[in-house]
């Protein structure tokens, strides 16, 4: 290993997020690192290989490179210094490193020791490979893999030997075995391969193959793979690129992969499940599952036989009605453990749910360790009125704590959660109320694993993950009964679509009613509203919160929105159209104009399978002439701006305008613009009911009742009118 790079560094220091030790561990800065944290994040450089080329015949390490080494710790430099702190400024580091590292074995294998002479042929011819079949093509890995395991004699090398070794192979027994730097998922590929050689060699009965294959990179990851091998040109002069390897790595990287396309979606009834599934839970659940680890966190810190305070614990959730009666007699303490665990992950799920859905928050925004939302981190401004103020961390734009208007249902679900962390820290919570005790350094997303003494000392971090059932797949399950893809930056399209969709959730009672109390409306925050501003700067003063970063924070936070509330509003559009072209249970007049507007472009077809690209021609054509879906209690209005008002049954010849405020069912059931669904109608069904029941507590000759009368007909008839379309008709 060369000493050199010491001396480099002494005559050109290294900035204050990195450092590297006599011992060859690169230390990278965590600027999110709690105060009980590590402050930096080491990362051993000796366990990086350069591979036998045709120059050098035998594999060497990494850190014996002086002109490599100092080149990758220069370009990450360069990173450092020219970011600002971030709670993912590591990650990013870390990130980089690998990628370059990578790309230099990939110049090693290629005989290239002076990365002066890279040329723009060379890396374009990467930058396909890896689109084409990732590192694993670029490094030769299979080729490479199959020379090692040709002469392989000893089964205990640590490619073949790890500590979780039926379901995966050791990273680094696998680079030593070949000389290479892939990691983790990408090692995974060759599981079935090792372990298939070791069981034809003798030296494994069997294993459970994982199925996993090679392939090319998407966009995302090779715009970041380009980009920081970007960074070699910023290097130390003597050791850097003397071109910008990939110039335009962002219009290549999509030339290179197909269209990266959109955040993943789900559909608007599986959103509304899953945050219907949340409220439930918190409404009817969280305060008794509360008690119940409470409960049995003093019961497994005493002394005794485990199974019989297990049996107490059992017992106290069967009285809470948690748990069916035959479960107590059928329960292990494994199984008791896995309950209580579960119980807990409950509780931080929907609570999760709960605040990222209403609030169209990111999700590191509520969860991160350091920057999540904490303890007392809320204002109750008017608790009669329902209006609270609750703090943000802003991730992604001004990276720092912003103020937003919150209601019921977030502030419920945050209170939940300080109950929760008071239960972990031993303090009493039954009388706590939001915002009443402070702590910005306790964080509410984490949580402790249940023991057989109670809980274990460490504190764990939830992180709402879909891919990993004991975490969140289990509950995303339990509430929509499938499993499916949710990332992180699904929580605010999920907003918009629950927002467009609000008034056909009707056969959901929890969300119906959380809704007709506004609560998916309180994160719009008009910052241009002079009595807005006016609160907030009284509360800044208060607080002595910077109402100008509130400001920009609102605004950048509104404009975001707009953005998914524009795709969702799309989305919902392309649903009308396929609706009422499919022979789907709809109504109203736009469903007549949809099916003569499709059958007068398309000429001859098929109603029950439309085609979508027909589909999606017809939904450019009409958003282009300002149709869009506006959602109204009884039916959607599609009138948007468009141009032929006349059409609709609200518009005013006198004003030559949409009064769309005088919109009702009577009214709107004949218009040309006009489009009902079943839940529309399941829901008009609803308020007749309920109109029905308390018509008959009036005053017989009462104005209200008389007119209460009149709109309990209009209904009746409306319905009527609706379910002759819908085929419903009694």
């Amino acid at each position: 290993m060369s000493e050199d790079i010491f001396e480099i560094i002494k005559c050109n220091p290294l900035s204050e997020d990195l450092f590297l030790d006599s011992n060859f561990v690169l230390h990278i800065k965590e600027h999110d690192a709690r105060a009980d944290e590590r402050k930096a994040k080491p990362i051993d450089l000796k366990r990086y290989w350069l591979p036998a080329n045709a120059v050098y015949e035998i594999p060497s390490r990494f850190v014996g490179f002086t002109p490599y080494l100092v080149a990758l710790l220069y370009s990450l430099d360069y990173f450092a210094v020219s970011n600002t702190p971030s709670n993912s400024k590591c990650n990013r580091i870390c990130f980089m490193l690998s990628s370059i590292i990578k790309f230099l074995e990939y110049c090693w294998l290629n005989n290239i020791f002076d990365l002066s002479t890279i040329s723009a042929p060379f890396a374009l011819k990467l930058a396909r490979v890896l689109a084409r079949n990732g590192w694993h093509e670029a490094l030769d890995i299979d080729l490479r893999l199959t020379g090692f395991l040709d002469t392989a004699v000893d089964p205990s090398k640590s490619i073949f030997t790890s500590t979780n070794s039926k379901v995966s192979l050791s990273s680094a027994g696998f680079q030593a075995a070949i000389a290479t730097n892939i990691s983790g998922n990408e090692v995974a590929i060759y599981f079935d391969r090792v372990r298939n050689f070791q069981v034809a060699k003798g030296w494994r009965a069997t294993f459970r193959p994982n199925n996993k294959t090679a392939s090319g990179m998407k966009y995302s990851l090779l715009r970041q793979t380009l980009e920081s091998i970007n960074l070699l040109y910023h290097s130390l002069d003597d050791y850097r690129a003397k071109v910008v390897p990939y110039e335009n790595y962002v219009q290549l990287a999509k030339k290179l992969t197909e269209n990266p396309g959109t955040t993943a979606d789900i559909n608007s009834y599986d959103a509304g499940m899953l945050l219907e599934y949340s409220l439930e839970c918190i409404n009817t659940k969280s305060n008794r599952t509360l008690h119940l680890i409470a409960f049995a966190l003093k019961q497994l810190s005493t002394v005794g036989d485990v199974r019989e305070k297990f049996s107490r614990v059992m017992r106290f959730a069967r009285r809470v009605g948690l748990i069916n009666p035959d479960a107590i007699e059928s329960a292990s303490v494994k199984d008791g453990f896995r309950f209580l665990n579960s119980s807990v992950k409950e509780v931080l799920n929907s609570c999760f749910v709960v605040i990222a859905i209403f609030n169209a928050r990111r999700k590191r925004e509520l969860t991160h360790k350091k920057y999540g939302i904490s303890l007392g981190s809320g204002v109750v401004i008017n608790e009669k009125a329902g209006i609270f103020f609750q703090q943000f961390y802003v991730e992604k734009t001004v990276k720092n704590y912003v103020g937003f208007f919150i209601a019921s249902a977030t502030k419920t679900a945050i209170t939940i959660l300080e109950k929760l962390q008071l239960i972990f820290a031993g303090k009493p919570f039954r009388n706590h109320n939001y915002s009443r005790l402070t702590d910005r350094d306790l964080t509410l997303f984490r949580y402790k694993q249940f023991n057989s003494s109670g809980l274990v000392d460490k504190y764990s971090q939830f992180d709402f993950e879909c891919f990993e059932p004991t975490m969140s797949g289990n509950f995303i399950y339990s509430a929509i009964g499938k499993q499916i893809r949710l990332t992180p930056h699904m929580f605010r399209r999920l907003y918009c679509k629950i927002f467009i969709n609000r008034y056909e959730y009707f056969m959901l009672p929890f969300l119906s009613y959380q809704l007709q109390h506004e609560d998916i409306a309180t994160t719009q925050i008009y910052v241009s509203n002079p009595q807005t501003q006016t609160e907030s700067a009284e509360i800044s003063k208060l607080y002595d919160w910077d109402l100008s970063v509130q400001s920009e924070a609102h605004i950048i936070h509104n404009d975001e929105i707009m953005m998914s509330m524009a795709d969702a509003t799309r989305e919902k559009f392309s649903e009308i159209i396929y609706r009422s072209i499919s022979c789907e249970n709809t109504s109203g007049g736009y469903t007549k104009l949809m099916r003569a507007l499709y059958k007068k472009m398309f000429s001859s077809v098929e109603y029950a399978e439309p085609d979508q690209d027909k589909i999606e021609t017809l939904v450019e054509r009409l958003k282009n002439r300002g149709h869009a879906p506006q959602p109204f209690k009884h039916a959607q209005c599609l009138a948007g701006s468009n141009r032929v008002k006349s059409k609709s049954k609200c518009w005013q010849r006198s004003e030559n305008k949409l009064n769309k405020e005088k919109a009702s069912p009577k009214l709107c059931r004949g218009c040309l613009f006009s489009w009902t669904s079943e839940e529309h109608v399941y829901g008009m069904e609803m308020d007749l009911a309920d109109m029905r029941l308390e018509v008959v507590k009036m005053p017989e000759a009462s104005i209200a009742r008389i007119n209460m009368e009149y709109e309990i007909a209009d209904l009746e008839n409306t319905l009527i009118y609706h379910k002759s379309y819908l085929g419903k008709h009694k």
